[in-house]
């Protein structure tokens, strides 16, 4: 018998019939968990860019309210 015909006959076994489908299925669900992490990581991109921009206009806000003393002052919040 040639290695060819021995490896066909081989691939028709129940077990390497059964590995095989056992193969493509782990590597569906390893395709549908890299599409998942892609975009988890996509919406952690988008949630980093979001509290990047709050904490820019936050400095921005920061900074106006401390340039003129008088705003500090008049926007404090009294104790009592």
């Amino acid at each position: 018998m040639s290695t060819a015909t021995t490896e066909a006959a081989a691939a028709d076994t129940p077990e390497t019939v059964q590995e095989n489908e056992m193969i493509e299925q782990l590597q569906l669900e390893l395709e549908e968990a890299r599409r998942t992490i892609r975009q988890h990581e996509s919406k952690i991109l988008h949630l980093q860019e979001g509290w990047r921009s709050f904490w820019s206009s936050y400095d921005s806000f920061l900074s106006h309210l401390l340039r003129d003393p008088k705003n500090i002052k008049k926007n404090s919040l009294t104790l009592q």
